[in-house]
Parts: C-alpha cells; sequence; structure tokens
C-alpha cells in the first residue's frame, strides 16, 4: 500500500525509502498556458533493463516520468452522455514497463474511455497510482468518461497493484470495478523481501563500498542512470509455477468472495500470435508447444505497436474485449 510521506511524525528518513531522486509522494503539476500536444510520446520512468520488453519499449528513461494517457471515442462531449472507464496499470514485475505500448483501438470500438498510466519502479509506484486515480475522478467527465464508473485493471504486477487499491483506504471511492490479471498482493514476487540488502549489493556491484545509506545514495547519483541500470543482474529464470501465480490468486478469491461479487476465469485459449511473435524476433520455440503463456491474453485486449492477431485470432479477441465492455459497463 502507498507508505506515508518521509518526513511525517514516526517516520525514519532513509534516503533508500525515499529513492534515488529523493523525492516523496508525487506531487501535481502546477496550472500552465497554451495548449498541450499530446501526440509527443513522454518518457518511461527509469527502470530495470529486464529485455523482456525490450523489442516494445526501447527508451532509456527519465526521472520525469510520471504521466497518463486518455483516449476517448467521445468528440462531442454532453453532460450526461458519458461512458465507463478503463483504468490500466500495465505489469513488469515493479522494476520495467511501459504505459505507451497499450494501443487502446479495440476498447474504444466498444464506446470505452481508457487511461493508462505510467508509474515509478518498486512500492512508490502505488502513490503514483493513487495520484493518477484521483486526477481522473475529479477530470475524466470532461473527456467523456463516468467518474461513477471506472473500471481499474491491470496485469502481472499491475494486477498486485490492483488488488492493493482495492484493499488500500486511501483508494476507497476513486473507482467501482477492478480487474486483476495474472497477479495477486499474496503472490511471492508481488513484495520484496530484502530491498535494502539489494541496494547494498548493487553498489558493491558498482564499486561502492559503504554501510552507510545516505553515502550509499548520494555516490549512486553520481554514477548516473545508465550505469545504475548496467549493474542488475540480467537473468530472468523462467520458472513458472502454481506457486507463483495460481494458489496465490486462488486464496486471494477465496477470501475477497465473502466481501464482494468477484468472478475468476482461466485464459486457455491457445492462438498463434504469440508463437508467431516469439519465432520473429529470433527466439528458438517448437511450434508443438502446448499451454499459454503469462500476459498471452494481453494481445486480445490491447493492440500491439509490433504486431496484429492472425485472422484466427480475431474471434477470440472481440469476446474477450465484449467481456470486459460489459463489465465495466453493468458490473
Amino acid at each position: 500500500m502507498p507508505l506515508p510521506t518521509p518526513g511525517k511524525p514516526g517516520e525514519i528518513d532513509d534516503p533508500l525509502r525515499r529513492g534515488l531522486s529523493g523525492a516523496g509522494s508525487p506531487q501535481p503539476i502546477g496550472r500552465w498556458k497554451g495548449v498541450l500536444d499530446a501526440t509527443i510520446k513522454q518518457p518511461g520512468c527509469v527502470e530495470l533493463q529486464l529485455r523482456v520488453l525490450e523489442p516494445l519499449v526501447r527508451t532509456p528513461g527519465s526521472e520525469d516520468c510520471l504521466y497518463l494517457n486518455v483516449f476517448t471515442p467521445k468528440t462531442n462531449v454532453s453532460s450526461g452522455n458519458t461512458s465507463p472507464v478503463i483504468f490500466w496499470i500495465y505489469g513488469g514485475a515493479f522494476m520495467e514497463g511501459d504505459a505507451t505500448i497499450f494501443q487502446s483501438d479495440y476498447l474504444l470500438e466498444e464506446g470505452l474511455v481508457v487511461v493508462t498510466v505510467s508509474y515509478s519502479p518498486g512500492n512508490a509506484g502505488l502513490k503514483d497510482q493513487n495520484m493518477a486515480l484521483r486526477w481522473v475522478k475529479n477530470n475524466i467527465e470532461k473527456f467523456g468518461g463516468d467518474p461513477d464508473r471506472i473500471t481499474i485493471g491491470g496485469h502481472s504486477a499491475g494486477a498486485c497493484s490492483v488488488i492493493h487499491h482495492v484493499l488500500a483506504p486511501k483508494s476507497r471511492g476513486l473507482f467501482s470495478r477492478a480487474i486483476a490479471m495474472s497477479g495477486d498482493t499474496t503472490s511471492l514476487w508481488c513484495g520484496q523481501k530484502f530491498p535494502r540488502k539489494i541496494a547494498f549489493d548493487i553498489g558493491l556491484s558498482l564499486g561502492i563500498e559503504t554501510d552507510n545509506s545516505t553515502e550509499l545514495v548520494g555516490r549512486m547519483r553520481m554514477e548516473g542512470l545508465e550505469n545504475l541500470q548496467n549493474a542488475f543482474l540480467m537473468v530472468i529464470i523462467a520458472l513458472i509455477t502454481d506457486l507463483l501465480y495460481t494458489r496465490p490468486i486462488t486464496n486471494t478469491v477465496r477470501m475477497m468472495c465473502k466481501h464482494m461479487p468477484v468472478y475468476s476465469y482461466v485464459f486457455v485459449y491457445e492462438g498463434k500470435r504469440v508463437k508467431e511473435y516469439l519465432r520473429n524476433q529470433g527466439y528458438a520455440i517448437d511450434v508443438s508447444i502446448n499451454g499459454v503463456c503469462h500476459g498471452e491474453d494481453l494481445g486480445y485486449i490491447w493492440k500491439s505497436v509490433d504486431t496484429s492477431l492472425p485472422s484466427e485470432d480475431v474471434p477470440m479477441r472481440r469476446r474477450l474485449v465484449k467481456l470486459w465492455s460489459n463489465f465495466a459497463e453493468y458490473g
């Protein structure tokens, strides 16, 4: 859940908690004159380079990264003529990701207003998401969205974020429905048990030998963002089991259904899109492999900037988008 702002009574003012930028909670931007050119892609946040999304995310990242994107099918917004809103939180293990790779064409065809949001890596990103939700709640009607029909959705770490907001008192009243895909707050990967140790280990990999947080953060700032990104071990262990996903999600569904309606689905459609994409990217893959990949369902909801759906997969795309649309509108 969102951490309290550093400096409050009883708060330990630890530079490692504030992060390398030294920032606390995100702050609203001030007013400006003129017209914002929203066609220019803004940079994503500084992140680890895990290379999972490398074919799609090619920007190095910036500390000036807290932007959101609003997509609306409405050209004539009038009072009372509003549509349900999808507020999307991307995944990426709380370490990488980019809001701009999720193209909302399929959802716009259903008349939905769509918001995608960037957020900082780590648990600080939950504060960013909360502020974005507040902005959407207060302003989305100007874009044709219904502030009383906001559905938050997310995948993987984004789904973990969704459940955090369902539970967080500070997010109460900012949305009415939630969709969590392949992620949950009780998943082992959703929390970080040893953040301080990892931070000092990263410092050691950069030749920084110290046990002082202030010195570590100060010397890390001098290293520059690229060196910090390259200091992390670029290895992903391809081990996805029930321990990481299925069991935690099932347990959470059992707990939450005691307090609210919960619909639990398993996506088992084996389409051609992912295997064709991996093959085109140069990965060795046996076309006879059975099963659905983690994240494969995203391609049936969001239009990708790099790939298109094979014609055989279009009916599934229409069915899944319709499920989302109906849930956002009717619950």
